[in-house]
């Protein structure tokens, strides 16, 4: 007999006769048939399938695995619509595009190719959020000497000591990646710069910004000045190697108020450790115009230790949060000299007391 018959089966009596087709492998094991109509009927299952399938749906288990399988499998189906890299949706000038669906060229955005835009680069990115702003495409080192060169100029002609903010700086001594640097302008016209020393997670893994040049302290007119830039505010060991510092300069960008909330705390121990004064100037407000820094939250502070000759609370002066201005304070140094020599208590002589102390701690069992 030949592995796959064809037969036709009658109707009921007195009706059409439908052509149904009979298909299996006649030397396989009886039931595995299937009754299927070929003239645009329904699908059916047979009575065996049939009860196959409500033995199965009995087995709650395996129909509910079968249901969450469906389910995870039609959300993959959305996989290659949502992981891609074009927006699915953005606004440019007021108008809703659909880059998902639709070819942009750069030049649609205010750039410069007919090209497709890359939704991923930053200048691409500056031009979205900007409106087609031209100074998206301004090289950043000639960006970075305008402003130096405005920070000397107010520096010089108000007699002031600036810290400019810090950049992403390329220095050939440090290596191919940039660094985050922050220069310091004096009344007579000197200049010095701080790298960061370690980054965050941002900076790592969107960023590839390196750690750039050793800690510093410089000697100015006002006192000798040490720089902790944002992040590196929050550790103690970066601290205590400016510790000749009477004066520390934390200046940060921050998204979130945790994160303001973090290097403030860092600041104010800084300040306690070091019996010196930390100064904490934060960016804050929108900046939509910058991936960057696009949202700040912050304020100024001063801070000191808790102890003689300062507040009980170590706050000196601090501003109104994300607003913008100045945040002033008078500090006399002569306090820190005297606070380091004769407080009610002595971190910054004690620090070495920790020596043979920090060892790692194996937890004891109390329970």
């Amino acid at each position: 007999m030949p592995d796959r018959e064809r037969m036709a089966v009658p109707g009921k009596e007195g009706g059409a006769a439908p052509d149904v087709e009979i298909q299996g492998d006649f030397n396989a094991s009886p039931g595995i048939f299937e009754a299927r109509r070929s003239r645009g009927g329904v699908l059916s299952l047979s009575p065996l399938n049939q009860r196959r399938w409500r033995n199965f749906k009995r087995n709650r288990r395996a129909f509910w695995s079968l249901l969450i399988f469906a389910v995870i499998f039609t959300i993959t189906l959305l996989a290659e619509f949502v992981a891609n890299d074009k927006p699915i949706v953005l606004k440019y000038r007021g108008e809703l595009y659909m880059p998902i669906f639709t070819f942009y060229p750069e030049t649609a955005f205010g750039g410069d190719f007919e090209t497709e835009a890359i939704y991923r680069d930053p200048e691409v990115r500056c031009l979205i959020a900007s409106g087609g702003l031209q100074s998206c495409f301004d090289r950043p080192d000639a960006v970075m000497a305008d402003a130096a060169d405005l920070h000397a100029d107010l520096a010089a002609r108000h007699g002031l000591h600036i810290l400019g903010a810090s950049a992403p700086v390329f220095d050939p001594a440090l290596g191919r990646r940039p660094v985050n640097r922050a220069t310091l302008y004096t009344p007579t016209g000197a200049r010095g710069h701080q790298d960061k020393q370690i980054m965050t997670r941002f900076e790592r893994e969107e960023w590839g910004i390196a750690p750039g040049g050793p800690l510093r302290v410089f000697d100015t007119a006002l006192g000798r000045i040490g720089i902790l830039i944002c992040y590196d505010g929050e550790f103690p060991l970066l601290g205590r190697a400016v510790a000749e510092a009477e004066l520390v300069l934390v200046p940060s960008a921050t998204e979130a108020r945790a994160g303001y909330s973090r290097v403030r705390i860092g600041a104010m121990a800084r300040a306690l450790e070091a019996q010196c004064v930390t100064v904490m100037a934060s960016t804050v407000g929108a900046a939509p115009w910058s991936p960057a820094v696009d949202a700040n939250t912050g304020t100024g502070g001063v801070f000191g230790p808790p102890d003689t000759g300062f507040p009980p609370t170590g706050v000196i002066a601090e501003g109104m949060l994300d607003a913008p201005g100045w945040t002033l304070a008078e500090v006399d140094l002569g306090t820190v000299a005297h606070v380091r020599a004769d407080g009610v208590v002595l971190n910054r002589r004690h620090w070495d007391d920790q020596a043979g102390r920090d060892a790692a701690v194996t937890p004891e069992r109390l329970r």
